[in-house]
């Protein structure tokens, strides 16, 4: 979502039940470029209402699930984006522009690896630091804490370090397709 001239605003948006795969070859943290080549990217835009990107899997590449900034054209208040209960088994989870502003909730997805993902950001709710082996979440303000990811997924769809939920797998589902309990 990326719309030239004015900043847009996205009402109640919903992207859900897909498969990003595949989708190119990640170079460069600091290369914008890389930025866009992404599952979803948010620029130039701003949230309304409930929007979320859940129940997705991106996985089989080497570049970011989620990427959100400036990127030249402006950069998004993520405070009213959802981002949860997807299976995230990318290079690099989320990306967060330095001017994008707000909190990302991106609790109770499974990153990739049952210990959590990496990167070293701080939780912004828990402070819990992301020190796990799964995808990297990039927030270049950590000392804000852009990024709530804790309580995250194990491999096994069940929270970890989080506060009493748990979801239940059915015949093989991934984490995405897992059913809340």
């Amino acid at each position: 979502f990326a719309p030239r001239g004015d900043q847009v605003t996205l009402t109640d948006l919903d992207i859900s039940g897909n498969s990003f795969e595949n989708i190119g070859e990640f170079t460069d943290l600091n290369d914008p470029a890389d930025d866009l080549r992404s599952g979803v990217v948010f620029q130039n835009v701003d949230f309304d209402g409930d929007s979320s990107v859940e129940d997705n899997t991106f996985e089989d590449t080497t570049t970011n699930a989620l990427a959100a900034g400036d990127f030249g054209s402006g950069a998004p208040d993520v405070s009213e984006l959802t981002v949860t209960e997807n299976d995230i088994e990318t290079a690099v989870g989320v990306f967060l522009d330095e001017d994008v502003t707000g909190t990302l909730d991106a609790t109770e997805n499974f990153w990739g690896a049952d210990n959590g993902p990496s990167g070293d950001v701080v939780d912004a709710d828990t402070g819990e630091p992301a020190a796990g082996d799964g995808a990297v979440i990039v927030d270049p303000r950590n000392d804000n804490g852009l990024v709530e990811f804790d309580p995250f997924l194990d491999g096994d769809g069940e929270g970890v370090a989080g506060d009493g939920f748990s979801v239940e797998f059915v015949d093989g589902d991934t984490p995405a397709e897992a059913e809340r309990e």
